[in-house]
């Protein structure tokens, strides 16, 4: 009979180190894991705290991980600045979600107490992050590799800087580019017959032409299933998730759309929860694997990757598989496609260091809930960025949406400059296509051939962005148009960035002029003031704060205040 054996009882090891007395500091920086804030790793950390009373010999320092995906942690010194109040600037060059906490000692470091606030926690975003304008290449719809270079040409001329790319791999059956046969073979539909290279060399020459016109590349990363007939089914049945409704035993992917579970016949789930250990762990490291291959040539243009239906994912693999991207392609932007209730987004967003969000702003149709969907874009922007197009390929064009193509106008003046900037175009929408470009099929042929519809305003609207950080900041809009029914006013804040101050109206009705008039008092206009409209040259001279505007169907007004605004 085996003898009763006693555990060894663990020795606790006294720290040095004990809680600080309440209400002893002041910070200028959240705390706390509900209160993450963010960071562009272009410009370094700026921190103060101040004493609530003076405090003689003290040191005071900033203990954290920031830089390290190996969560190593050390000591930044904080450098006094002004009686009882200190500073500090931590550079921030690495991307990732980390955290910080404060300590500080008054008798020379033998004794060191913490700061009673919990630690801080900060996500820390790619600079590429900031001005993303994006233009969505759909593969299947434009040929081979050498006409895709010279769309890039047209693309840049209309000063968008990031491509989005559908799935390039090698398509099956249903010939959807989001039901791979091959994860890491392109589709040989896209090859240029007067070249004789290889599928990956030719696409690599589109990766250096991209990369030599400034343009960033957005790969399109599908990670909940493949095509049905790939090879990764024929080679491992095992890994898809079993169904024995099925003919043929395998679980299809799908999603929910509007209450209805829309099931895809020509996708396969993928068992990421496999019972067998070193089953699941070949599935985890494959898929990762496919998630490197293609973010490498992101990273490579200080580009971006897009995952696929992020809210139907296996969480657990998807954060195993983003903090290995973080740790070896780090510069790269990670954009989800992700739409769930707040908590949690923002859960998800420090989990996985989620740069962009798609935004959906297609799916409010009228201004006063346009406004709204706007007013929380600014709202969440300390903790949720995002990605606002005017449409996706997923979508229907602008015609179909709103009800004529010039519809456009309007929606992508607002998708740009209402929000922080981050927006783009769906392929064809410059053209003023009557439905959306589809994209399963090989159609081999470019989707229109005719007039450049909306392309010297898409361009106009892109060279301002890239002109004025005013946009390219967040919380600093106040609308002023009254709740109008159809048109949407407001102001643009250049705030302590000493950017200039502008005055946005745009007109979402496509049939009727409508008018409106503005009371500028509530922006402290300094009269007389000029109002330059920087899409034409109308110019406005005002005595008067009150400013009556009539607007044709979908035009827009973006004016320059020449005076001192403050919000």
């Amino acid at each position: 009979m085996n003898r009763l054996g006693r555990r060894e009882i663990p020795h606790l090891i006294p720290r040095i180190s004990r809680l600080g007395k309440a209400g002893t500091l002041r910070r200028s920086f959240p705390t706390g894991p509900t209160e993450y804030f963010r960071v562009y790793n272009s410009e370094p950390l700026h921190l103060e705290v101040t004493l609530l009373k003076e405090q003689k010999d003290l040191t005071l320092v900033l203990h954290s991980n920031l830089g390290s995906h190996d969560d190593v942690w050390h000591d930044i010194r904080f450098d006094q600045i002004a009686p009882q109040t200190y500073a500090v600037d931590v550079p921030v060059e690495t991307c990732g979600y980390f955290r910080f906490r404060l300590k500080y000692t008054l008798d020379g470091g033998r004794t060191w107490c913490w700061d009673r606030a919990p630690f801080s926690e900060v996500l820390v975003d790619p600079a590429n992050t900031r001005d993303t304008l994006m233009y969505t290449l759909i593969p299947t719809a434009s040929g081979h590799i050498g006409q895709w270079k010279e769309q890039l040409h047209h693309i840049h001329a209309m000063h968008f800087n990031s491509v989005h790319l559908l799935p390039v791999t090698q398509m099956g059956d249903s010939n959807s580019p989001y039901a791979a046969a091959n994860l890491f073979a392109l589709d040989p539909s896209y090859l240029d017959p007067a070249d004789h290279r290889q599928g990956l060399d030719q696409f690599e020459d589109f990766v250096e032409t991209a990369k030599g016109l400034g343009l960033r590349l957005c790969m399109d990363l599908v990670l909940n299933h493949v095509g049905v007939s790939s090879d990764l089914v024929k080679s491992c049945p095992g890994w898809i998730v079993a169904d024995e409704s099925e003919a043929d035993g395998l679980r299809r992917a799908g999603c929910w759309h509007k209450n209805h579970w829309l099931k895809w016949e020509d996708l396969v789930q993928i068992n990421y929860d496999h019972p067998q250990r070193h089953i699941k762990t070949d599935i985890w490291q494959y898929m990762t694997q496919y998630a490197h291959f293609w973010a490498n040539y992101a990273e490579y243009t200080g580009g971006l990757v897009r995952f696929d239906n992020l809210h139907s994912s296996h969480e657990a693999f998807i954060t195993h598989c983003t903090h290995s991207l973080r740790r070896e392609l780090n510069g790269v932007v990670i954009l989800a496609e992700f739409f769930s209730d707040l908590p949690t987004l923002e859960r998800r967003t420090t989990d996985w260091g989620l740069n962009l969000l798609l935004a959906n702003p297609w799916e409010y149709g009228y201004a006063a809930q346009l406004r709204e969907y706007i007013s929380f874009l600014h709202e969440a922007s300390g903790r949720l960025r995002y990605f606002v197009p005017v449409t996706s390929h997923d979508t229907g064009s602008p015609t179909q949406l709103f009800g004529a193509a010039d519809a456009t106008i309007a929606r992508y003046f607002v998708c740009a400059l209402f929000t922080s900037g981050q927006t783009g175009i769906v392929q064809g929408v410059e053209h003023a296509v009557p439905q959306k470009v589809e994209f399963v099929g090989k159609h081999l042929q470019r989707p229109v051939n005719g007039e450049n519809h909306y392309v010297s305003f898409i361009s106009q609207v892109n060279a301002l962005l890239g002109r004025y950080q005013t946009f390219t900041n967040s919380g600093n809009i106040r609308f002023i148009d009254g709740n109008h029914d159809a048109i949407l006013a407001a102001l643009r804040f250049g705030g302590f960035c000493d950017e200039t101050d502008f005055l946005l109206v745009a007109n979402l009705d496509t049939e009727h002029e409508q008018s409106i008039d503005l009371d500028l008092s509530v922006g402290e206009l300094n009269l007389p003031c000029r109002l330059a409209n920087l899409l034409t040259d109308e110019d406005i001279t005002l005595t008067d704060p009150h400013l009556h505007l009539t607007l044709a169907p979908s035009t827009v007004r973006a004016f320059k205040l020449q005076s001192d605004l403050h919000p």
